[in-house]
C-alpha cells in the first residue's frame, strides 16, 4: 500500500511538471553593472569607477549594493586659495544604492555610501599633510539600461558629500555615468 502511494505522487509530480498550463515562476534576472563616472564640481576634478549588483525584479523599489574606487584632486584656482601646491584623495566605498524602476530599462534613484580612504596634501612651504578619511555621500539620479542581456549603462547623479577632510570636508556635484551591465 506504502508502495502504491510513492508511486501515485511520482506520478503526479511528473504529470504535474510536463503540464505546459500550469506556468513556471520566473526568476529575477541579476544585473551586474561596472561603469566609470566622471566627476563634475566647482571644486573638485575626479572619477569614479563602480561596481553594483542587483536582481530586477518587478517590484517598486530595488536595492543594489555598489562598491567604488574614487580619486579626486582640487582644481588649480581652489587649490592656490587654500594654499596647497598639490593635493590627492583616495577613496572606497561601499553603500546601497535604491532604485524605483520607472519604465523597462529606465531607473530613478536615491543612494548612500560611506567613503573611507586617505587624501595627502603638500603647501607652499613643504609641509605635507596626510590623514584617513571616512564620511558620509548622498546622491539622487536617473539610470538607463536599455538592453537586457548585454549592453550599455548611462546614468547622471547628483551627489553630496562629506567628508573629514583637512582641505574640502563638503561637496556638491554631478556625475556622469557610463558603463556595461552583464
Amino acid at each position: 500500500m506504502r508502495c502504491l502511494f510513492w508511486l501515485t505522487l511520482f506520478l503526479a509530480s511528473f504529470v504535474h511538471a510536463q503540464n505546459p498550463n500550469i506556468s513556471k515562476k520566473e526568476t529575477p534576472r541579476t544585473i551586474h553593472i561596472l561603469s566609470y563616472n566622471t566627476i563634475f564640481s566647482k571644486h573638485y576634478k575626479g572619477f569614479k569607477i563602480k561596481y553594483s549588483e542587483f536582481l530586477d525584479i518587478k517590484e517598486d523599489f530595488i536595492i543594489p549594493v555598489a562598491f567604488s574606487f574614487n580619486n579626486y584632486q582640487l582644481k588649480s584656482n581652489v587649490l592656490k586659495s587654500k594654499g596647497y601646491k598639490n593635493f590627492n584623495q583616495f577613496l572606497l566605498g561601499v553603500g546601497l544604492d535604491g532604485f524605483i524602476k520607472f519604465y523597462k530599462g529606465i531607473y530613478i534613484g536615491v543612494g548612500v555610501n560611506v567613503p573611507f580612504g586617505h587624501e595627502t596634501a603638500r603647501g607652499f612651504n613643504n609641509e605635507k599633510k596626510s590623514k584617513f578619511l571616512i564620511g558620509f555621500e548622498s546622491k539622487q539620479g536617473i539610470r538607463l539600461i536599455p538592453w537586457e542581456d548585454l549592453g550599455i549603462v548611462l546614468g547622471v547623479n547628483y551627489k553630496q558629500q562629506f567628508i573629514n577632510s583637512n582641505v574640502l570636508n563638503r561637496e556638491l556635484n554631478f556625475e556622469l555615468e557610463l558603463g556595461i551591465n552583464f
